[in-house]
C-alpha cells in the first residue's frame, strides 16, 4: 500500500501546471475537473457534458516511469478522471502553455490567426487535444530543432486532423480548427489552408517544443523514491508467487484515503485503496465484501453509468499483474488494466513485425489478413482518443458483462476466439482459471473477490501450410465514421479460406460474432458458422447464410431501430463473404478526413478597417482559458448552488411534495418553490413584452416531463443535484386524463394556441388559389412532410450567478442573449422595480436562440433563491438537465397540395402546417411568419397556408437558429422534389423554372424588403455557382459513378434560399478617455458571432474620418465592455443575426457625433502644427477640457425587413449496405452585401451550414411517453469532424453597394443554416439511384412492393442512417443475392441447352 516513511498513508501529490499540489485528505469520488474548477483559480478547463463526450474538459496528464525513465504524455477528459488516480502525475491545462502576460503558446496564436474560435467555450479543450498530438509526434523526433526553435514534426495531415476527433465544436463548422491542426505539419503548405492572418509559413507563430512544460523534477525525485521504497518493501516481505505471477498476501490492506461529507451517516463514507499487487487487490475485495466496490483504472465508465456511486474505490491501474502486454508465438496477452490506447500501439507494433501487406482487414481472394492490424483499426473507432488513453480493455469488458454495455471490444475479441483469465483468492493463495470470453460474458458470474486479470488472443498464422489464408474483418455501423458514438451493430468475422480444385473458395474454422444489435451480450452465430464450415462458396450458399443470420439476430423487445440493426448485420456478413467469391470490396472504405476548404472574398478599403478579415477579439484569451464566462467568475463568500427539481410526468396534478429527504442531504440548505415568491412577486419565468409570459414553477399541475417544480439549494452543485433527486413528488395522473404528446393528438383534441397577432398578416393568401389549381396540368394532393425538433447543444449550458445587493437590489450574472428581459423577469418575480436588478453578461458560450426565452427561468430561479436566503446562489445546469429543460426547435407536420404544368412550373400550393409548441407558446406563436418567409422563395403563382399552433404536454419549444425559416425552406424543397419526381425531371430544372423575377419577389415579400432591383442577386449567384463548381461535368461524373457502383451511390443537388432578416433598433455609448483609449458599450451580447470585433472596426472607421485617408484609429485603442442593463437600458434581444449590424450602426453614429465635436479642435491644432500633423493623443489631450467625450446614441434601421440570398450545391456518397453517408463536397455562394468582416462572416456561414447538417442528417430527437430519449452526448449526435464536407468552398458574392443597409452589409449568421438542405437533397438523389438499382433484383413475385415507388418517396429530416437504409431496402442484400444466384442458374441452363 502507499505509505509514507512513518507508516502513515502518503498524501496525494501531483503537479498542476508545474506547481506542487499535496493533499492529505481527498474525496475518492472527486474528479479532476471539479477540483480544478472549484479549488484553484484556473478556469480554462470547461465542463461541457460531464460524460467524456464533448472534449471541453481535456487536459494533459504526464506520468513518469522510474523503471524506464520515460514520461508518458496523454490527453484525458478531466470530467471522468478521479483526482486520486493522479498520484505522481503532472497535469497541464491550457493556462499552463502560456498566457497574455508571459506570452501565448503557438497553438493559442494559431487558433486566433486561423479564425478557429467563435464562442470560445470549446477552444481550451481543442487546444489541449492538439497539444497532446504535437507532444506525441514530437516525442518521435524533433531532436534537431531549427535555428528559430521551430520543431519539424513528423506529423501527417491525417494525424493532425484526428487530433480533435474527440472534441465537439458547435460554432465553427470545424474547418478552421482542422486548418489550425494541419498548420503544424511539415508537409502542408499554409497557402493551401483556409483563410488566416499569416502571409506564409514563415509568419506562423513558431512551435518550439523546448519551451513546452517539462515533467517537474520534484515529481521525478518523488517517483524514484517511491520505486526504491517499494522495491525494498518487497525484499523485506520476501513475497512468493504461486506460479501465476501472483504474490501471496503479506499484510493487511488499509485505505489510503477516507472521506465522508456527513459525520452522522456511515453509509456515506468513501475510501480509496492503492494496492501494489494483485494479492492486495484480492485482499481488499474480501475486506469490503458486501459493499459497493469499484475497481478503477480510468473511471471512464462513469460517463455512461452516472448513477453508480460506490463506497470503495480500488485503484488497479498500477498493479503489475494486470498490466501484462506480451506476444508469444501463438498469441497475445493483454492485462485487464492496459489502456485501450496502449493496446492499440502494441497491436500496431505486432503488425509491423509481421510485415503484412494488408491493412484494415481488406482481403480479396488471394490475400490474407493481419489480425492485430484489424483489431487496432477497429479499436481506434471506440470512444474518443481521450477516453481510449485512460480507459482500460478489461474495464470495457466488465461493462459489457455487468451492465450489458454495447461493447465493440467484447465483439471483436469474441470474433478472434479470445480467452480470459480470472483470479480469485483460494485457501492456499490466489487461484487463476481460464475460460472462453463467450462463457465469461454470458455464463460465468463473478463471485465476490474475483478479478479479471488478462485476455488471451490467439494468433493463427495468416497463411498455413495447406494453403489456407486467414480472413478476418470487423465492422460497426454508427452515426459517426471515426467512432465517438456507440454502434447500432458491430461484428467480427473470422474464417480460413482455401482454394478448391475447381478454383472456388472453401471456408473452415468460421467464427461469426455480432453485438450491439439489441442483444444482452455479443453472440456467436453458430447456425451460420455450421452452415458455412467446409462448404465451397456460391451465391446460393451466401444467400442461405444471410437468411439464417436474419433469423439468429433477434433484438430484444423495445430495441430502437431494430429492423435496421438486423439488416446491417446481414450486410456485414455479405461484405465478409462476397469478396471471397468475387474479388471486389463492394463498398469504398471511409477514406479519412483530409478536409479542404477555399474561401473567396472581395475586399475593399472603402470603410477601412471595416471589411477587413480581422481576427476575432479575445480569441487568444479564449484559447488560453483566460476569457471569463459566467461559471468562471470566482464564487463569492457563502455562495450556494441550485439544482432543478423537474417533473417526471407529462400531465399530472401535484398531490404532495416531500422535501424532508432532500433537506437531509449533506450540505442541503433549502428548497425553493412558488411558495417562496415575495408578496408582490409573480410566478413568472419569462417576461418579454409582446410574448406571452411563461410561468416559473409548477404549482398544482405539471404539464410536461421537465416542468420545473422547485430548486434545491446546497453548498455544492453535486449536493444540490443529489438533494433534487431525493425530493419526492406524489402525482395524480388519473384525474387529468391522458397527455397530448403529438400534433396529431392536439388536432384530435382541439388543443391549440392562437397565432400571434403580430405575424398573423404575414401568411395571408397570395393570388387566387382556385385559379392557380385550375391552371395546372397535374396535381399532387395531401403530401405529408415532417420536421423533427433539434437541440441547441451550445457548449456552455445555462448558467447564472445571483448576488443580493444593498437596498433590496439584485446583481445577476447570466449566460443569456437577452439581459434586458432577464432584468424585467427577475424584477417581476421578486416584486421590485426594474432598476433594482442589474444583469451583466460579458460573453456567452454559444446560444443559437436557446438563451433567449427558456434560459431566462434559470437566472430567475437563482435570483429568487438568493433573495430568499440573502446569500449568493449560482447554477450551471448539467448537460442532461439542460437538454430536458430547454425545448429545442419546434417540430412541424405539413400537408401540402400542389398544381403544376407539364414543364414543371408551379401554379398553386396549398398547405396546412401543424407547429408543435409544447405546454406554453414560447416562440411557436411567432413561427408562422418566419416559416412563410422562407417558404416563399419560389414563385408558386398562388399560395395559401393555414397554421395551427398545437398545445402539447411537452417541454415548450423555442427559437433555434433559423427558427421557422428552416422548416419553411425544407417544405419548399419538398414541394419542388415531389413535383420533379412526378414529372421525371431533375429537381434543379424545376427549381429554376420557379425562380422569382423582381416583380413576383416584390409581390411575395413586399417592396420594402426587396429594396432596389439590383439587390436581387439570386439568379446571378445561381449561375455563378453552377459555373464555379462545374455543375454539368460533376453531374455527369456522378451519373457515371452510379452506373458502375452497386453498393455506393452518389447524389449531387443544388438549392437556393431567400432568408428574411428583421432589423431592430440598437443603442450605443462611446467614451474617450484622457489617454486616447476608447470604451464602447452596446446592448449586443458577444455569443461567438464576432459582434465585438465588428463593432470595434465600425468605431475605428467612423473616428478615422477626422484624419486624412489612409490614417485611422488603431483597433487596439478600443475596448468593448460587458453588457450591463444598468449602463445600457432597454437593450432588447441579441438574435436574428442582425444585432451586430445594428450595434455597428449605433456605434458609428455615436462616433460621428464625436467627430463633429472634435473637428473644430482638430482644425485648431492642425493650423498651429508646423507640418499640419495632429496625433490622436494630442487631440484628446486638448479636447478633454473643451468637449464632452461621451456620446449615447440610438439607431433606427432604414430597412426593418430585408432579404439574404444564397445557393449551395452538395455531393454525397451513400453506403447502401449500412445507410452511412459521406459528404464529399459542398460549394456555396452567399450574399452578405459588403461584409463587415469576411473572416467572421465566413466563420458564421460555415458554422451555420454544419449545424444545419445536424438538423438535416444527424440530430434526431426521439420521445417516449413525453420524455426525450437523448439528453446528452451518448444519445444526441451533433456533427463532428467526420460528418462535415470533405471539401467546403465558400464564396462571398460581390454584390452591389446597398445604401439602405448598414455599411452595405447583410447578416450572415442564420441564413446559411438552410443551405444544408442541399445535403439532404443530394442524399435523396443517391437513394433514388439505389432504388432504381434495386428494381433490377426484385423478382416478379413482388410487383406491388410498396418500397418500389422509385421517385415518389418521403425522406423527412434528419436523413439518418436507418431511414436511408430503409428507403434503399432493408432486404436489399437478399434481393441482390437472389438475383445473382438466379443469374448463375440461368447461365447454367443456357450452357446445358447449348450442350444438348
Amino acid at each position: 500500500m502507499a505509505k509514507g516513511g512513518d507508516g502513515a498513508a502518503r498524501p496525494l501529490v501531483f503537479a498542476l501546471n508545474g506547481s506542487r499540489v499535496e493533499l492529505a485528505e481527498v474525496d475518492p469520488s472527486l474528479t479532476l475537473l471539479t477540483y480544478i474548477r472549484t479549488r484553484t483559480g484556473l478556469r480554462g478547463t470547461k465542463r461541457g457534458c460531464g460524460e467524456g463526450g464533448c472534449g471541453a474538459c481535456v487536459v494533459m496528464v504526464s506520468r513518469y516511469d522510474p523503471r524506464t525513465k520515460n514520461v508518458e504524455e496523454i490527453t484525458v477528459n478531466s470530467c471522468l478522471t478521479l483526482l486520486c488516480s493522479l498520484d505522481g502525475c503532472a497535469v497541464t491545462t491550457t493556462e499552463g502553455l502560456g498566457n497574455q502576460q508571459a506570452g501565448h503558446h503557438a497553438i493559442h496564436k494559431r487558433m486566433s490567426g486561423f479564425h478557429a474560435s467563435q464562442c470560445g467555450f470549446c477552444t481550451p479543450g481543442m487546444t489541449m487535444a492538439l497539444y497532446g498530438t504535437l507532444r506525441k509526434s514530437g516525442s518521435k523526433s524533433c531532436n534537431k530543432p531549427e535555428a528559430n526553435g521551430a520543431c519539424n514534426l513528423p506529423l501527417t495531415a491525417a494525424e493532425a486532423e484526428r487530433a480533435i476527433a474527440g472534441n465537439i465544436c458547435r460554432c465553427t463548422g470545424y474547418r478552421p480548427l482542422l486548418d489550425t491542426c494541419k498548420s503544424f505539419c511539415a508537409d502542408v503548405d499554409v497557402e493551401d489552408l483556409g483563410m488566416h492572418q499569416f502571409q506564409n509559413k514563415n509568419e506562423l507563430p513558431v512551435y518550439d517544443s523546448t519551451r513546452d512544460p517539462v515533467f517537474p523534477p520534484f515529481l521525478v525525485e518523488e517517483c524514484e523514491a517511491r520505486e526504491t521504497s517499494s522495491h525494498d518493501n518487497h525484499n523485506v516481505e520476501s513475497a512468493q508467487t504461486n506460479g501465476n505471477g501472483i504474490h501471496h498476501e503479506t499484510s493487511e490492506v488499509q485505505p489510503r484515503f477516507k472521506f465522508s461529507d456527513s459525520a452522522d451517516a456511515k453509509d456515506r463514507e468513501k475510501v480509496w485503496i492503492d494496492p501494489e499487487s494483485l494479492t492486495e487487490v484480492l485482499k481488499a475485495l474480501r475486506t469490503y465484501q458486501g459493499t459497493e466496490v469499484k475497481l478503477v483504472v480510468g473511471n471512464t465508465a462513469s460517463g455512461y453509468y452516472k448513477d453508480i456511486k460506490p463506497n470503495v474505490y480500488i485503484d488497479i491501474s498500477k498493479v503489475d499483474e494486470l498490466l501484462a502486454l506480451r506476444k508469444t508465438a501463438d498469441g497475445i496477452e493483454v492485462g485487464a488494466s492496459v489502456t485501450i490506447s496502449n493496446f492499440i500501439e502494441f497491436l500496431e507494433s505486432v503488425h509491423g513485425q509481421e510485415s503484412k501487406a494488408t491493412t484494415n482487414g481488406v482481403a480479396g481472394k488471394n490475400s490474407a489478413t493481419s489480425v492485430p492490424d484489424v483489431l487496432a483499426a477497429h479499436l481506434k473507432k471506440i470512444a474518443s482518443n481521450h477516453v481510449r488513453n485512460w480507459g482500460s480493455v478489461g474495464g470495457n469488458l466488465m461493462m459489457a458483462k455487468l451492465y450489458n454495455f454495447e461493447s465493440d471490444i467484447a465483439t471483436i475479441l469474441l470474433g478472434v476466439g479470445a480467452q480470459v483469465k480470472v483470479v480469485s483468492s483460494g485457501s492456499g493463495g490466489p487461484v487463476a482459471k481460464s475460460t472462453s470470453l463467450e462463457d465469461f460474458i454470458w455464463n460465468s458470474a463473478l463471485e465476490n473477490g474475483e478479478v479479471l486479470q488478462s485476455i488471451w488472443i490467439p494468433l493463427d498464422g495468416a497463411s498455413s501450410q495447406d494453403g489456407s489464408r486467414v480472413h478476418f474483418k470487423t465492422y460497426r455501423a454508427a452515426s459517426r465514421p471515426l467512432g465517438f458514438a456507440l454502434a447500432y451493430v458491430n461484428a467480427a468475422f473470422f474464417a480460413r479460406a482455401s482454394e478448391t480444385v475447381h478454383g472456388g473458395v472453401k471456408l473452415d474454422d468460421v467464427r461469426l460474432a455480432l453485438g450491439a444489435f439489441g442483444t444482452e451480450h455479443a453472440i456467436r452465430a453458430r447456425r451460420v458458422e455450421n452452415h458455412l464450415n467446409g462448404k465451397s462458396l456460391t451465391w446460393d450458399v451466401i444467400l442461405e447464410a444471410v437468411r439464417l443470420l436474419r433469423s439468429d439476430v433477434v433484438p430484444v423487445k423495445g430495441t430502437r431501430k431494430a429492423e435496421y440493426r438486423v439488416s446491417v448485420a446481414v450486410s456485414f456478413l455479405f461484405q465478409f463473404l462476397a469478396p471471397l467469391l468475387k474479388d471486389d470490396d463492394y463498398v469504398s472504405k471511409y477514406n479519412g478526413l483530409l478536409s479542404s476548404g477555399k474561401q473567396m472574398i472581395t475586399m475593399t478599403d472603402e470603410y477601412y478597417p471595416v471589411g477587413q478579415p480581422s481576427p476575432k477579439m479575445a480569441s487568444e484569451l479564449q484559447a488560453s482559458g483566460e476569457a471569463v464566462y459566467v461559471d468562471d467568475i470566482p464564487a463569492p463568500a457563502d455562495c450556494l448552488h441550485a439544482a432543478f427539481v423537474l417533473s417526471e410526468k407529462a400531465l399530472a396534478k401535484i398531490q404532495n411534495v416531500d422535501v424532508q429527504p432532500a433537506l437531509q442531504t449533506p450540505g442541503a440548505v433549502a428548497y425553493i418553490s412558488a411558495a417562496d415568491l415575495p408578496p408582490n412577486g409573480q410566478n413568472v419565468g419569462v417576461s418579454m413584452g409582446a410574448l406571452s409570459k411563461q410561468g416559473l414553477f409548477a404549482t398544482d399541475l405539471v404539464e410536461c416531463v421537465g416542468h420545473l417544480i422547485g430548486v434545491t439549494v446546497a453548498d455544492t452543485y453535486d449536493h444540490a443535484k443529489e438533494a433534487a433527486g431525493r425530493v419526492k413528488v406524489d402525482y395524480d395522473v388519473k384525474s387529468v386524463g391522458p397527455p397530448v404528446l403529438s400534433a396529431k393528438e392536439a388536432v384530435e383534441r382541439n388543443s391549440f394556441f392562437p397565432v400571434h397577432f403580430l405575424v398573423a398578416g404575414s401568411f395571408k393568401p397570395l393570388n387566387d388559389i382556385t385559379e392557380g389549381f385550375a391552371a395546372g396540368d397535374m396535381k399532387l394532393e395531401n403530401v405529408k412532410v415532417v420536421t423533427e425538433s433539434q437541440k441547441h447543444f451550445y457548449m456552455e449550458t445555462q448558467t447564472a450567478l445571483a448576488i443580493p445587493d444593498e437596498d433590496n437590489c439584485m446583481v445577476v450574472y447570466t449566460s443569456t442573449q437577452t439581459p434586458d428581459y432577464v432584468q424585467r423577469t427577475v424584477a417581476e418575480a421578486l416584486g421590485i422595480p426594474y432598476h433594482n436588478v442589474r444583469v451583466i453578461t460579458r460573453r456567452v458560450g454559444g446560444g443559437f436562440g436557446g438563451k433567449v426565452f427558456r434560459g431566462t427561468a434559470v437566472a430567475v430561479a437563482c435570483a429568487l433563491a438568493a433573495y430568499k436566503l440573502r446569500r449568493p446562489v449560482r447554477t450551471s445546469l448539467d448537460r442532461n438537465t439542460d437538454m430536458i429543460f430547454i425545448g429545442g426547435r419546434s417540430p412541424t407536420t405539413s400537408t401540402f397540395s400542389v398544381a403544376f404544368t407539364k414543364d414543371g412550373r408551379i401554379t398553386a400550393v396549398k398547405a396546412q402546417v401543424l407547429v408543435e409548441a409544447g405546454y406554453e407558446q414560447d416562440f411557436s406563436s411567432f413561427l408562422p411568419g418566419d416559416f412563410t418567409h422562407a417558404f416563399k422563395k419560389y414563385n408558386y403563382g398562388a399560395v395559401e397556408i393555414d397554421f395551427k399552433i398545437c398545445k402539447t404536454n411537452l417541454v415548450p419549444k423555442t427559437a433555434m437558429r433559423g427558427p421557422g425559416q428552416t422548416q419553411g425552406s425544407h417544405l419548399a424543397e419538398a414541394v419542388i422534389e415531389h413535383v420533379a419526381a412526378r414529372l421525371g425531371l431533375d429537381p434543379e430544372i424545376v427549381r429554376e423554372k420557379n425562380f422569382h423575377d423582381v416583380e413576383s419577389l416584390k409581390k411575395f415579400f413586399g417592396e420594402g424588403a426587396v429594396g432596389s432591383p439590383e439587390s436581387y442577386s439570386l439568379p446571378a449567384m445561381w449561375e455563378r455557382l453552377k459555373d464555379s463548381m462545374n455543375w454539368v461535368d460533376r453531374e455527369h461524373k456522378v451519373q457515371k459513378f452510379n452506373e458502375q457502383s452497386t453498393w455506393m451511390k452518389r447524389g449531387l443537388a443544388m438549392i437556393p434560399i431567400i432568408y428574411s432578416n428583421l432589423s431592430a433598433s440598437k443603442s450605443a455609448m462611446v467614451s474617450i478617455f484622457a489617454d486616447g483609449s476608447i470604451v464602447l458599450e452596446t446592448p449586443g451580447v458577444e455569443i461567438g458571432q464576432g459582434l465585438h470585433t465588428k463593432v470595434r472596426q465600425a468605431a475605428s472607421f467612423a473616428l478615422s474620418k477626422l484624419f486624412p485617408k489612409g490614417r485611422g484609429i488603431d483597433l487596439s485603442r478600443f475596448r468593448i465592455v460587458q453588457m450591463d442593463t444598468i449602463s445600457v437600458a432597454n437593450g432588447g434581444v441579441t438574435s436574428g443575426s442582425t444585432t451586430s449590424e445594428g450595434c455597428c450602426a449605433a456605434v458609428q453614429a455615436a462616433c460621428e457625433i464625436l467627430v463633429e465635436r472634435l473637428s473644430p479642435v482638430y482644425k485648431q491644432l492642425q493650423d498651429a502644427a508646423p507640418d499640419g500633423d495632429v496625433s490622436w493623443e494630442s487631440l484628446i489631450a486638448k479636447a478633454i477640457y473643451m468637449v464632452d467625450l461621451k456620446v449615447h446614441h440610438r439607431y433606427a434601421p432604414k430597412q426593418f425587413l430585408y432579404l439574404n440570398y444564397a445557393a449551395a450545391a452538395s455531393e454525397v456518397e451513400v453506403n447502401l449496405l449500412t445507410g452511412e453517408t459521406q459528404i464529399l463536397a459542398t460549394d456555396l455562394v452567399f450574399d452578405c452585401g459588403k461584409s463587415l468582416n469576411p473572416a467572421v462572416d465566413i466563420g458564421q456561414i460555415e458554422g451555420a451550414f454544419v449545424q444545419g447538417i445536424g438538423f438535416f442528417v444527424t440530430e434526431g430527437v426521439e420521445t417516449e411517453n413525453g420524455r426525450e430519449l437523448a439528453d446528452g452526448t451518448w444519445g444526441y449526435k451533433v456533427p463532428t469532424i467526420d460528418t462535415i464536407p470533405k471539401r467546403l468552398h465558400v464564396e462571398l458574392f460581390n454584390s452591389p453597394a446597398l445604401q439602405e443597409r448598414v455599411l452595405s452589409s447583410k447578416a450572415s449568421g442564420e441564413a446559411p443554416f438552410l443551405l444544408a438542405g442541399s445535403v439532404h437533397s443530394a442524399i435523396r438523389k443517391a437513394i433514388l439511384s439505389a432504388r432504381k438499382e434495386r428494381t433490377k433484383w426484385i423478382s416478379d413475385s413482388k410487383p406491388n412492393d410498396p418500397d418500389l415507388g422509385l421517385n415518389d418517396f418521403i425522406l423527412d429530416p434528419p436523413a439518418s442512417i436507418d431511414r436511408i437504409k430503409k428507403l434503399c431496402g432493408f432486404d436489399n442484400v437478399e434481393s441482390y443475392l437472389a438475383s445473382m444466384a438466379s443469374s448463375v442458374e440461368d447461365a447454367k441452363s443456357q450452357l446445358h441447352c447449348i450442350k444438348t
